[in-house]
């Protein structure tokens, strides 16, 4: 909707709605953050596999007064249960970041490197990446094959 708003996709309208809602999607997750319910924040309640709350948070006292509608109450829902697998994606691109950084040299030779899978091998001679993040977009290297690039790159630091 930003994006949208900002390219003149979005009318006023549809903003201040936008807005609205995730001004009232904050409160409610600092709200679900700071109150505990039998030795646990409602926010951490939500996280819980088959904990009613998420099917009754309209139903709670304070909830119930905010008068959130029926969409804000099931994005803080899904937003408490993805939190760890965001944070965990948000790291995984801050580090694939970081590789576009990561140079290989021009005459490297990717046959030589022992642990290197034969299909890595194979495709990184023939597409000579200029990039460890180059490295790693293209199909049939792993992860497993950028880890052992950037140990190869390190012992050729170190020596």
């Amino acid at each position: 909707t930003a994006i949208g708003h900002r390219i003149g996709l979005v009318d006023d309208e549809r903003w201040n709605r936008f807005n609205t809602k995730i001004k009232k999607l904050a409160d409610l997750e600092k709200y679900l953050k700071s109150t505990r319910e039998a030795g646990l924040t409602l926010w951490h309640q939500l996280k819980q596999t088959g904990n009613p709350l998420a099917d009754n948070l309209a139903d709670e006292k304070n909830i119930k007064e905010m008068q959130l509608s029926s969409d804000v109450l099931a994005a803080a829902a899904i937003d408490a249960r993805y939190e760890g697998y965001l944070k965990r994606q948000i790291r995984q691109i801050e580090s694939f970041r970081k590789l576009e950084n990561v140079k290989l040299p021009e005459n490297i030779d990717y046959n030589a490197i022992k642990h290197l899978s034969n299909e890595a091998k194979a495709k990184l001679s023939e597409f000579r990446p200029d990039t460890l993040a180059q490295a790693g977009r293209i199909g049939g290297i792993t992860p497993a094959d950028i880890n052992v690039l950037q140990i190869e790159l390190q012992k050729a630091r170190n020596s």
